[in-house]
């Protein structure tokens, strides 16, 4: 995605179609996901995109305004590790959730070498 952004800044229009049709399908599946649920409280960005993309998080919430998403773009753009980027005025609040993907694994493993014992 920093290929992605990169090179869409730079004007390159395939990357921009690029990030633009992520965005949609980002939008989309968040969108499905919350007229299932009844609704959203809060939107949660994390793994290597959610955490490190200011301009994905930034595109996607402001496609989801009817939803209640609004993010302060400060601190959008100065989130590191966990972060509340919520505008003060939005009623879903948009959080930055640093995941820890190597301590999942780390605890599976162990589970599964503790078991085989």
């Amino acid at each position: 995605m920093r290929d992605v952004e990169a090179a869409a800044a730079a004007g390159d229009e395939a990357a921009t179609l690029a990030f633009d049709v992520f965005v949609h399908r980002l939008v989309t599946g968040i969108g499905a996901m919350a007229a299932a649920a009844g609704g959203l409280d809060a939107l949660v960005f994390t793994a290597g995109i959610g955490e490190h993309s200011p301009a994905v998080r930034a595109a996607a919430a402001s496609r989801l305004g009817h939803l209640g998403v609004r993010i302060d773009a400060g601190r959008n753009d100065g989130a590191c590790g966990d972060a509340d980027i919520s505008h003060a005025q939005a009623s879903a609040r948009s959080l930055v959730i640093a995941a820890r993907e190597d301590l999942q694994i780390s605890r599976e493993t162990r589970s599964i070498l503790e078991a085989s014992s």
